[in-house]
């Protein structure tokens, strides 16, 4: 029985599709429907769900600390500042060879 209402149900591309479009728009009662069936019958894409909802939490908190970095740098003292740029203008005065070294070398 369960292998019929799956070959009737939506395939599992398919449902990936609107689990991706869900992230980005509501669904129509039709598209939200089918996928409900289809998740109470394929673990494999309640699985896939759950890493791409993890995925968006990840990079959502990523541009957070991104955007709470670029505020800090704008508290940066003007002593601070003086230096950085002395030393960007030593090192571009230095040469190319000295520029293209890795940070580590």
């Amino acid at each position: 029985m369960l292998a019929w209402i799956l070959r009737r149900s939506q395939s599992c591309g398919k449902a990936t599709w609107l689990i991706a479009q869900s992230l980005d728009r509501k669904l129509s009662f039709r598209e939200q429907v089918a996928l409900s069936i289809h998740m109470r019958l394929c673990s494999h894409c309640v699985h896939f769900r759950e890493q791409i909802e993890m995925l968006r939490r990840i990079l959502l908190a990523r541009d957070d600390v991104e955007s709470a970095d670029a505020d800090l740098s704008v508290s940066l003292s003007p002593k601070a500042r003086e230096r950085i740029k002395k030393a960007l203008r030593d090192r571009l005065e230095a040469g190319t060879g000295e520029s293209e070294r890795a940070p580590d070398q």
